[in-house]
């Protein structure tokens, strides 16, 4: 098992533990684009062992574009949002059906990385590509569904990000 493979499982549970759990809707972007950017710094030291071709591309294309977008979308229209009325905010929380099709991307992923030798290193950025599309369409659906509550969201951001500086 490399090493690309053993960060992105252990990513894969606290994913899972984070998705099924209820969070503040938040439009953070960041982690998403730093867990690319690690993705495409392990890709480019394990270059020396890639064996480009035709099968690697496609898996490449297939498996860490296509797929990741595509489940992202998915996770998102699956993924309960609900204004709390309370707290003043608005939630989100996955389903069982959120848990199942990130089992099912891990495994079509990971049966691409282990049918087509080299496309492994490209695991990280097929997670956080995933995940940025999934946060960017549940902001969009969160926009769209509640158009004034949303602002008390962004001031809750503004106010969490200040505390993380």
């Amino acid at each position: 098992m490399t090493s690309n493979l053993l960060i992105s499982l252990l990513l894969l549970v606290l994913i899972l533990i984070r998705q099924l759990s209820a969070r503040v809707v938040l439009h953070q972007t960041r982690t998403f684009l730093i867990l690319i950017g690690i993705g495409c710094l392990l890709a480019y030291q394990g270059r020396s062992t890639i064996h480009w071709n035709l099968l690697l591309l496609s898996a490449i294309g297939f498996g860490d574009i296509f797929l990741p977008i595509f489940f992202g979308w998915l996770r998102a229209i699956s993924s309960k949002i609900w204004f709390d009325s309370e707290k003043q905010l608005i939630f989100c929380k996955g389903t069982l059906i959120t848990a199942g099709l990130w089992l099912a991307y891990i495994a079509l992923r990971g049966m691409i990385g282990y049918l087509i030798k080299g496309s492994d290193n490209f695991m990280l950025i097929s997670l956080g590509l995933s995940l940025l599309t999934q946060r960017e369409l549940i902001w969009q659906r969160v926009s769209r569904f509640f158009p004034r509550e949303i602002s008390k969201n962004q001031a809750f951001q503004l106010e969490h990000d200040k505390k993380d500086k």
